[in-house]
């Protein structure tokens, strides 16, 4: 099943396989670690896209999930694991 997890700041995004990566994704392209970021697992797609308005695009007949929000800092320290 494809899935990815979702890391989405105010004005930056990342996806990958562990929230780890996803968060160290968001801080390359230019979060701080203080900033706030909501975390989501999109099952069906692999390649989840936020848009400028910030809405979520991602494949039809896939779901999301909110994990909840935390700081990009505590993102970068979960532990998730490879499905």
């Amino acid at each position: 099943m494809k899935f990815r997890f979702l890391a989405v700041c105010f004005g930056y995004s990342g996806r990958r396989e562990t929230i780890t990566e996803a968060a160290r994704n968001v801080t390359k392209e230019g979060a701080r670690t203080k900033d706030k970021c909501v975390l989501f697992l999109i099952l069906g797609d692999d390649e989840p896209n936020v848009n400028g308005a910030g809405y979520i695009c991602r494949a039809p007949g896939s779901r999301n999930f909110k994990l909840g929000a935390v700081t990009v800092g505590q993102a970068m320290r979960m532990e998730s694991e490879k499905l």
